[in-house]
């Protein structure tokens, strides 16, 4: 069997920064499969585990039909003033936003090749995704991001990563080369290869049956 993934294009992102105020950044269509409220019930758990001076600010990027519910949720748990939902946004300001991002989070469990997850990794910010679906065909888990099989090890790779300046560094860095794999200077050569496999084998098959038609 034959994968073809996504390409990115790594270069087009700005640099990650340090901001004084830690941000866990997550970009997606507010909808049922990719759970964005998942988010909102994780931030008073992960606020708990926090020293206050560490705490993050949470910011969902998108919409879509389940706003309200996040909506809703955040007013339910009292974590409205952590939590900013700036809508859909423009390309440029979703690089703006990843640049000051400490961690990117993805809770989707029906996830593909999350074009969201190669991003972030392009712009250098460490992503804590579910081990379910396409993710875990980018991230080696502890190298160049984390994954996690249910909400609490996902809550504890996001504190982890908060608490540790050196740890979102390293991550960053090895993201960052592990993306190149997925940059369209190498995805583009390898759907070249893979078509010219199939047209060789499609000939092979083929030739003999039309010299035989015309015998």
């Amino acid at each position: 069997m034959f994968v073809l993934h996504n390409g990115v294009d790594p270069g087009g992102w700005l640099p990650r920064c340090e901001d004084p105020v830690q941000r866990v950044v997550s970009v997606m269509r507010f909808t049922r499969r990719k759970r964005p409220e998942a988010i909102v019930k994780a931030i008073p758990r992960i606020l708990e585990r926090l020293p206050r001076e560490l705490w993050p600010r949470f910011t969902i990027a998108g919409d879509g039909p389940r706003m309200a519910t996040v909506r809703a949720e955040a007013r339910r748990l009292g974590v409205e003033e952590h939590l900013e939902l700036p809508g859909m946004l423009p390309r440029p300001q979703v690089a703006e936003l990843l640049s000051r991002a400490s961690v990117f989070l993805l809770p989707t469990i029906k996830e593909s090749l999350s074009i969201a997850t190669l991003e972030a990794m392009s712009a250098g910010v460490p992503v804590v995704a579910t081990s379910r679906g396409g993710v875990g065909d980018i991230i080696t888990s502890g190298v160049d991001g984390f994954l996690a099989d249910d909400g609490e090890l996902m809550i504890e790779h996001v504190v982890a990563l908060l608490r540790d300046p050196a740890l979102r560094q390293e991550v960053s860095r090895n993201g960052r080369q592990r993306v190149q794999h997925f940059s369209w200077a190498e995805v583009v050569p390898r759907h070249l290869a893979l078509y010219r496999l199939a047209l060789e084998r499609f000939r092979r098959d083929t030739v003999p049956d039309i010299q035989a038609m015309v015998a």
